[in-house]
């Protein structure tokens, strides 16, 4: 099965790992490979010991049957696009401005799929600070449609939806404000969900936005909310919706 490890989406995946005829271990040599060699610009920074790490122990946890070792995401492997801070890995929201800057804390995205047991990969390529629609505005190259290298991916988490369309990774992180999900997932026709930690706020904003343009008041913008990019396989599978994301939305 290891050949063919990276074609698996996140629920495929999960199961092939609860049934333990695949380790966590395994799942993220062969996607860390892929990774390590990928060519569109996708990925930031890929950090194989910390996922190797964040593997083992899981393989262990499920292992060892304790509280948490039948969670669906249970050693999964993902990505995180870079606007998230991470506490293990350096976070530029694709500028220079924060070139080298490790934040003390995960954000709740981040911990939230942390705790839940996912492996994660690296940090992804985005527009700087999430500016732009096309992935061509990131300090550190643009991001190419690996499935035509004259078109863009759409922006700005471009790099979390090549990522995803590549066989990079089964599933990643992404922001939204006026379309940086929503755009490349329909360039690669993709499964996309807004996480909890932004759905009321967006929902908030968005009331707040009616209120000011029926006073008269100029429009501003909704804050980004955070989401993620899946597989078509993901999309179509109704235990990753009711049993994982069930879980991460507590």
């Amino acid at each position: 099965m290891s050949a063919d490890l990276h074609t698996l989406g996140v629920a495929a995946l999960g199961r092939a790992l609860a049934a333990k005829s695949v380790s966590s271990v395994e799942a993220t040599q062969a996607l860390l490979a892929r990774a390590q060699a990928d060519t569109h610009g996708a990925f930031l920074v890929v950090d194989a010991d910390a996922a190797l790490a964040a593997a083992k122990a899981a393989d262990a946890k499920r292992a060892s049957g304790a509280e948490g070792s039948d969670h669906p995401l249970l050693g999964v492997p993902i990505a995180h696009k870079d606007i998230f801070v991470t506490a293990e890995s350096t976070t530029t929201a694709g500028s220079k401005m924060l070139q080298g800057y490790k934040s003390p804390f995960d954000a709740t995205v981040v911990a939230r799929l942390k705790a839940a047991g996912t492996v994660s990969l690296g940090k992804l390529n985005c527009d700087e600070f999430a500016m732009g629609s096309a992935n061509e505005n990131s300090a550190y190259g643009p991001v190419r449609n690996p499935w035509d290298a004259t078109r863009v991916p759409g922006g700005s988490s471009g790099g979390s939806a090549t990522a995803v369309a590549a066989q990079l990774v089964p599933a990643a992180t992404g922001t939204d404000t006026g379309g940086s999900i929503r755009q490349p997932a329909r360039a690669f026709r993709r499964g996309l969900r807004a996480a909890a930690v932004g759905d009321e706020r967006l929902r908030r904003a968005r009331r707040h936005q009616r209120a000011e343009a029926a006073a008269g008041f100029p429009r501003a913008d909704a804050q980004a909310t955070a989401g993620r990019h899946r597989s078509a396989t993901a999309e179509r599978s109704s235990d990753w919706r009711s049993q994982g994301m069930a879980q991460l939305e507590r």
